[in-house]
């Protein structure tokens, strides 16, 4: 079944997650900053992701952010829940999917398992085996979520899914936006 979603256009800005000084959540500064960016013109915008702490944040904490987000957003823009969780397995990837999606988020911003070494000094692991782990990966949030999702291609603490790979999940309709972040972009 196709997913129907509202198009992102533009830039789309990452929501800050403040802390008060003993390390609590701020709800009302993340509240603050989520009008300051709608009113500022952000025509959608993404919760939860890299810039938004989600490393440093404890399962319940992401949840509370991204429900917080959503109900104050009010349908004012897109939202995109980032699902990028330290040492998060497929099973917790779309327990939190399919929670942002039932609290209205207008599609997740997925990054692929993290810390798996791709790096030549450990030996690499063969791009077959790098590419089937992505299609069961992002194959099961697909099956999940009837929102659409965005591939956060990294390089920082995992694997980057090559043009092939992409290609793949876009073909498999697991994806319908990708989030470029390995440096080194190139035509092929």
């Amino acid at each position: 079944m196709a997913k129907t979603h509202k198009i992102l256009r533009g830039s789309c800005p990452l929501v800050l997650t403040p802390f008060k000084d003993n390390e609590d959540l701020d709800l009302d500064g993340l509240k603050a900053h989520i009008d300051w960016l709608i009113d500022k013109g952000a025509p959608g915008l993404f919760l939860a992701g890299s810039w938004g702490e989600y490393s440093q944040l404890s399962d319940d904490e992401r949840r509370q952010v991204f429900e917080t987000g959503l109900k104050h957003v009010a349908g004012r823009v897109p939202v995109f829940v980032g699902i990028c969780g330290l040492g998060q397995t497929t099973r917790a990837g779309v327990e939190f999917g399919r929670a942002a999606e039932g609290a209205g988020a207008d599609g997740l911003m997925v990054k692929q398992y993290l810390y798996i070494d791709a790096s030549e000094r450990h030996g690499k692991a063969p791009e077959a085996d790098i590419r089937e782990g992505l299609l069961e990966y992002f194959g099961a949030m697909s099956r999940a979520v009837n929102i659409p999702i965005m591939l956060y291609n990294s390089v920082w603490g995992t694997v980057a899914a090559s043009p092939e790979a992409q290609l793949q999940l876009t073909k498999r309709g697991y994806n319908q936006y990708v989030k470029e972040c390995t440096g080194y972009v190139a035509l092929q």
